[in-house]
């Protein structure tokens, strides 16, 4: 996608041909089947020969080794000292065993589609252009012999740097919609290349201090001394684009409680969404602070996606065990980061736990027009819909910086916050895989739901789930792909989302905290989505429309 019709969060752009497609599909049996006992992934090689672990030392994280493979280290290593047939998680309760020819057969088959999909190296990464978040994956998970996917990303990081040194700001400005969140997914790209590049010395790596430039500018480190970021710095934008921000009172609501709503460019919201990233401007200068903006003040789960491992990546190449003595805290605004995943949250909120006071339960019967539970998830942006590729991606992508960044995570406290985050969303895509013949794919419809502006609290005293005799009442459906409504851009996109997370999932931590049986769960349900989408791309099938809508479109 971004390959044809007008590009912005707003507009539904039709997939021209099955680039994107097969882009997908190469993305996510990456991650997926090569889940060993220490749950990550591993280097591809027939041979142990194929690879010299005590030449590639601990900065090239991609050696496979039959012992211990301890001449690599690092997060993709791949131990298979019982023979290559260890069951995912590294548990007995669930997950298929997976040998070498099985891992060689996925990453065959993702060179074959990277190869018909004729993808270069990609103009963004972003929820609806994945190419080169494809190469990076293939140039840590192969020896790159040939060199194909180092060159392929030095063209991707040539592009980038040359647009921040036209820039006054050395800000990367690609895109009017969400130019904050284009530069900071590469900065994250960036990041990740650097840390397998830099040879111990990160701090001073090119493509590190790049993604540190980018990050730092969405900081305040920029003409205006302007942080886009909601919450952080001395002067930050206080009127997103954002319902449930803009009313008041804030929650506890009860049904039918009346409420107020704030938006304009003069008065600063009832409540602080904190962590959010703005989409910003070409110039920090030409940033304006409204709230009936939604391309300069829209939000998003998907903006902040790849700006979140981007700080994670920073905390660990820069600033080691104490960030609050450089010139921005990533630490602090990783942290923020995950409070505005928390403000974003539907269904069943603990009000105990949560960090944001002003926002409770919400649409606690999503899905029941169809009779499936699909209560939870994560709002897109500053409406109250469930898009599903804008979701995925942003799971892929956090779980991309968790694999990557760990240690940073764990340098900032905020380990366990960012996994409970996730698990928020992955809880919501496995119930949305009811079956392989029912695929939900989206919640809500973009024109009733945008004609509604308050708080989701009380959003049920205007919709309605399924048909209706009231006219003045909204409409809620759910819609899914099925064997006669399909939509395999998503469908793959949910099992990337379940792959990556799946790793994640089976790391120390998160094993002590969820057990080794959620990782093998989502590590299940990856494959079968993986098996659904191949099996439906064929662009002669009808797509069904609001799936499409459900991945192409969004923001709001």
């Amino acid at each position: 996608s971004g390959l044809g019709g007008s590009i912005g969060r707003k507009c539904w752009r039709p997939v021209a041909h099955m680039t994107w497609r097969f882009l997908l599909l190469a993305c996510h049996v990456l991650l997926p089947v090569l889940q060993t006992d220490a749950g990550f992934c591993c280097y591809y090689s027939p041979t142990d020969s194929a690879c010299d672990c005590g030449s590639k030392a601990s900065s090239s994280n991609y050696c496979h080794s039959d012992s211990t493979c301890s001449g690599c280290g690092g997060d993709w290593c791949y131990s298979d000292d019982d023979g290559g047939d260890d069951a995912a998680g590294g548990s007995d309760d669930g997950g298929a065993a997976l040998d070498d020819d099985a891992v060689i057969a996925y990453l065959d088959e993702a060179q074959r589609f990277i190869s018909d999909g004729n993808l270069n190296q990609g103009w963004a990464f972003s929820w609806d252009e994945k190419t080169a978040g494809v190469n990076l994956l293939m140039y840590i998970l192969t020896n790159d012999e040939d060199l194909t996917w180092s060159t392929k990303m030095g063209y991707y990081f040539d592009a980038w740097f040359g647009l921040s040194e036209s820039s006054d700001e050395g800000f990367s400005y690609i895109l009017e919609w969400g130019p904050n969140r284009y530069s900071a997914n590469s900065a994250l790209l960036a990041a990740v290349f650097a840390k397998y590049n830099c040879g111990g010395d990160c701090a001073s790596h090119e493509h590190a201090l790049w993604a540190a430039s980018q990050i730092d500018y969405m900081l305040g480190s920029n003409d205006a001394s302007k942080s886009f970021v909601i919450g952080y710095g001395d002067d930050y934008p206080n009127r997103p684009h954002h319902r449930a921000a803009s009313s008041s009172p804030g929650a506890p609501y009860e049904s039918g409680d009346s409420f107020s709503y704030v938006c304009d460019d003069t008065n600063d919201l009832p409540h602080t969404l904190r962590g959010a990233l703005v989409g910003g401007a070409e110039k920090s200068t030409d940033y304006v602070d409204d709230c009936n903006d939604y391309i300069q003040n829209e939000v998003a789960i998907d903006y902040n996606s790849g700006f979140t491992g981007a700080l994670a990546g920073l905390v660990e190449l820069f600033c080691a065990d104490d960030c609050a003595s450089m010139e921005h805290d990533y630490a602090s605004v990783l942290g923020m980061s995950y409070e505005f995943y928390e403000a974003q949250r539907s269904g069943t909120l603990d009000s105990s736990t949560s960090r944001v006071a002003w926002r409770g339960d919400s649409f606690l019967d999503d899905g029941s027009d169809n009779g499936v539970d699909l209560v939870g998830g994560w709002f897109d942006a500053g409406d109250h819909v469930k898009f599903g590729m804008p979701l995925a991606k942003t799971v892929s992508t956090l779980s991309l910086g968790l694999i990557e960044f760990e240690a940073g995570y764990t340098t900032a406290g905020e380990l366990e916050n960012a996994l409970d985050g996730l698990k928020w969303a992955t809880d919501w895509i496995l119930k949305a895989h009811v079956s392989d013949d029912e695929i939900y794919v989206q919640v809500g419809d973009g024109g009733d739901d945008h004609s509604y502006w308050g708080p989701p609290e009380l959003a049920m005293d205007y919709f309605v789930y399924g048909d209706s005799s009231d006219d003045s009442m909204l409409s809620r459906p759910s819609y899914a792909v099925t064997p006669d409504d399909h939509g395999t851009d998503v469908v793959a996109d949910y099992a990337a989302a379940l792959a990556a997370a799946s790793i994640v999932f089976s790391s120390t931590t998160a094993v002590d905290v969820y057990g080794a049986a959620y990782s093998a769960e989502l590590l299940e349900h990856a494959k079968q989505l993986y098996d659904v989408a191949k099996s439906e791309a064929d662009t002669s099938k009808r797509q069904v429309q609001h799936a499409r809508r459900g991945g192409l479109q969004g923001g709001g």
